[in-house]
């Protein structure tokens, strides 16, 4: 592996390089540090691991010329997304194509920078991470914050403490805002409140006051309290951003809603009605996405079928855009699929509910359902599909394994 150009100091450096572990050195080796002129333009650098490094690989990216260049630009978006990486993150993060980041990956590889398997990426070290992550932020920070948001976004819309860590950087205070009130909203409807003090003291008190009131509202639907949610959040009056306001408004339908009288139906429909026609006005479209669906389900319930179809037609149109790329909208779209029972014909119903319920399921028998209560609602609705087609057998079988999840 040592030719005559690793002289016992490069060998030395190489040695610290890799912090003592045998196969990193033999992947710095594979750098081709012949290039590197002398042990003397090395101690320039300090002799700092990471510097002799930076010399190593920058040398050896200039030498490739536009393919080095194209390999530098890729790894800084991957080493900002982390150790690890899809190529899926890096297509929406740097608008590559796949064909093309697949080609400059396996240039990479042949550096010995990156492994690959199955569609994940992983430096080979974290030095090597560290590396083109310090490159990238001492380039144009603010670029890459932007790029690694709207990447976030795109593809987990709903994990919004991600973007929360870059915008706070950013000094984006008004974004962080209305994604940390979103993000508690989450965990108020699970009951599983984590807030967070260095975040809640940048809050305005229109915030505060918005989301005590939206707790207190949530704490009483938790209750089945549901006149008192209602009455409670007409607290909260019309001065926040929209996805603030839709989730006051589907919080109060869903409380509406659950009485199942007639009249509470129509006042849900009123509500949520005012949302159909703004998805193009949501900065954060997941909000549109739940708020249609409540909207469906109380078509839905008001028997109204037109209206359920047109709602449908509408989310599918959303989803085809969405679902590919985000788990998320697949998760709504299947969502969607389970209430089809009641808008298709049975035997299509069925085969859209059969497609819930697989998306729903867990992987394998000792795995637990990602989405229990979805799962749960999705085994329940296929039941009755199947009931009403007589599959007698098969409706026991999908009712035996709703009543087992609930067990555990």
């Amino acid at each position: 592996m040592l030719t005559e150009a690793h002289t016992p100091q490069i060998a030395k450096l190489i040695y610290a390089v890799s912090e003592g572990h045998l196969e990193v050195a033999i992947k710095v080796l594979s750098l081709d540090i012949s290039q590197v002129e002398s042990y003397n333009s090395l101690a320039a650098f300090n002799s700092d691991k990471s510097d002799y490094l930076r010399l190593l690989l920058e040398k050896r990216l200039s030498a490739l010329g536009a393919t080095g260049g194209q390999i530098d630009d890729v790894l800084k978006f991957g080493a900002l997304l982390g150790l690890s990486f899809t190529y899926l993150e890096l297509e929406i993060i740097t608008q590559y194509g796949q064909a093309k980041l697949r080609t400059i990956i396996e240039n990479a590889q042949r550096m010995a920078l990156v492994d690959e398997s199955k569609c994940v990426c992983q430096f080979s070290h974290d030095i090597i991470r560290e590396f083109f992550r310090q490159k990238a932020l001492s380039t144009n920070r603010g670029y890459y914050y932007d790029r690694l948001i709207s990447c976030y976004k795109a593809l987990y819309p709903t994990e919004y403490n991600l973007r929360i860590k870059y915008l706070l950087a950013s000094g984006n205070i008004k974004e962080v805002e209305k994604l940390y009130t979103l993000e508690i909203i989450a965990q108020m409807e699970t009951r599983n409140i984590k807030r967070s003090a260095d975040i809640e003291i940048l809050l305005s008190d229109e915030i505060k006051h918005y989301i005590e009131n939206m707790n207190t509202a949530w704490i009483l639907y938790h209750k089945s309290e549901f006149r008192a949610v209602t009455h409670n959040l007409q607290l909260i009056e019309d001065i926040y951003p929209l996805e603030l306001l839709a989730e006051r408004d589907y919080l109060s339908a869903l409380a509406t809603t659950r009485t199942l009288k007639p009249i509470d139906c129509d006042t849900a429909l009123h509500i949520l009605s005012s949302y159909e026609d703004s998805e193009s006005k949501f900065s954060e479209p997941q909000i549109w996405s739940k708020t249609m669906l409540l909207l469906l389900a109380a078509h839905l319930h008001a028997e109204n079928r037109n209206d359920c179809e047109r709602v449908q037609k509408k989310l599918y149109e959303f989803y085809s855009q969405k679902a590919p790329i985000s788990k998320c909208y697949r998760r709504d779209l299947n969502v969607l699929r389970r209430k089809s029972i009641a808008i298709f014909e049975l035997e299509i119903s069925l085969i859209h509910m059969k497609e819930s319920v697989e998306f729903f399921q867990p992987e394998d028998e000792q795995s637990y359902p990602l989405y229990p209560c979805e799962y749960l609602m999705s085994l329940a609705n296929y039941s009755a599909g199947l009931l009403c087609m007589g599959l007698f057998q098969c409706a026991y079988d999908t009712i035996y394994k709703a009543a087992m999840l609930t067990i555990d």
